[in-house]
Formats: C-alpha cells, structure tokens, sequence
C-alpha cells in the first residue's frame, strides 16, 4: 500500500464495508450455483433417457437444482415452466422419450443462459503481486551483479531451481553463491522485459537478455562474443519477497553465438 507522505496512515486503513463483503458472499454463492447448472445439463444432455435409473437420478438433480434457483433466481414462472417439463417427461413412455427429455434439455439451456447473461458477477480480485520486487531482484542478480541487493529481495529459504541443479544452497547462501560467476563471465548486459503476467502471488516474465561473454562461464573461457537471447521467467512472491524462481531461456542460441558445444562442460572454444 503507497501513502501519500502528508496522509494519516490511519485514514488509509479501509476496513471492508458490510456491501462489499455481502457482494463477495454473492458473487461465491452464484459460482457454486452455476457449476451446479452446468453440471446438472450435461448431466441431462448425457443421459440415457431409456434407462428409468438414470432417468429418475438426472431429474433428481434437476430438481435439486430449481429448489437451489427458487432462493436466487427471480423467475418464478421459468422454474415452474421446467418443472411441468420434468413430471412430463418422468411421466412418458419409455419408447417416446427422447423428443421429450430433448425439449427440456434446450428449456434449461435457455434458462442457464438467461441467467448467466442477467446476473454475471464480477470476480473477486486476488491480490496482485508486486512486480517491482521481480523487476529489482531480476536487475540486481543479472544486470549489476549484485549479490547483496539481490539477497534483500528474496526470503530465508528462496529456491533457484535452476541454481539448485548446479548444486547452490536454498536462500541468500545461494544468491551469494552463483551470481559472482555471472559478473565475472558477463559485460555490456541489458535485461529487457517484453510482457509480464501477473497471478495472485506469481509473475512472469517474457525478456531479452543480451550482453558479452568476457570470462569464465562454469567452464567455458571467455570468447569475447556478444549475445542475445530470450526467455521466460516465472518467480513466486511471499510476503513481497521472492521466494522461487524458475527459468527458460534459449541456451542453444547461446551456445551458438559463444560458438561453444556445450555450457556445462569446459571446451576448446
């Protein structure tokens, strides 16, 4: 949360008013109540109408489900209109059925749209994550080669996931292990976000990263090549901090820019 410096911080703390707590309680109640609707149409869309078994458990549903609609939905006569719909059908002869479990399953399907088109709630948010946490951690790891600032970023027990195959430590130890060998391998870097994605507590990042190869690189000697390559990066946030952080980036375009065989394995290049 950003304060205005002149603001009383206690004027900014907005407890939920009872509104907007009755419109979350709503907006949960219609989601439960319209997986209920399109559970139970395909239920009666799959049903084998020449099965009395199947045929009593689909209306069973079905009438579950007005019972539910009574309460939430404000159409009376369209409940009733379905409800004659489905003693009709439990009432039919086995042999001429199906064109009347037909013409119910298109009333409930016009019922569930009408529904869905009067009464859409808008989702309820989850909190977004901060990306200028990422954005920092990404430019101080990668770009300045700074481990300090790197690990003031990151939670006690961070994961690299990529860092962990190569044998580092969870948490700062981890940071301060693997990004010396990026500044003594790498100049001239930029990194270059192209799109992120926020999900509650994960960012992505679509970014170029470019620079020279000026040293050792976990066995590779420097070839003095400069480079540019994407990738993908996915990092989890706890308590605005970065807590994983998962990596994809094109390391066979890399490796044919260096011109070298392979990364993991020092070579005559």
């Amino acid at each position: 949360m950003t304060l205005s410096t002149f603001a009383d911080p206690r004027l900014s703390i907005n407890p939920p008013t009872a509104s907007s707590a009755r419109m979350q309680l709503c907006a949960h109640i219609h989601k439960k109540l319209h997986a209920f609707m399109g559970a139970t149409l395909t239920g009666l869309g799959r049903m084998n109408c020449h099965d009395d078994q199947a045929l009593k458990s689909a209306l069973d549903q079905l009438d579950q489900l007005l019972d539910a609609c009574g309460g939430h939905v404000q159409d009376t006569p369209a409940i009733t209109q379905l409800r004659a719909c489905a003693e009709r059908l439990a009432c039919t002869r086995e042999a001429e059925r199906e064109p009347v479990a037909a013409h119910l399953y298109r009333q409930l399907a016009l019922f569930i749209a009408d529904h869905f088109q009067r009464f859409d709630p808008q989702p309820v948010a989850s909190p977004r994550a901060d990306t200028s946490v990422v954005e920092r951690f990404i430019y101080a790891a990668f770009v300045r080669f700074d481990a300090d600032a790197a690990a003031r970023l990151i939670t006690a027990d961070f994961v690299s996931h990529p860092w962990a195959g190569l044998g580092a430590p969870a948490g700062p130890a981890g940071v301060h292990a693997i990004v010396p060998f990026f500044r003594t391998a790498f100049d001239e870097v930029s990194a270059t976000v192209l799109d992120r994605l926020v999900d509650g507590d994960r960012v992505a990042l679509c970014y170029v990263y470019a620079g020279r190869h000026v040293g050792d690189l976990f066995g590779i000697p420097a070839t003095g090549r400069h480079f540019r390559i994407e990738g993908i990066a996915i990092l989890r946030l706890e308590d605005a901090r970065v807590a994983e952080y998962w990596r994809e980036e094109d390391m066979l375009g890399l490796q044919r820019q260096l011109g070298v065989a392979s990364l993991l394995a020092a070579t005559d290049a």
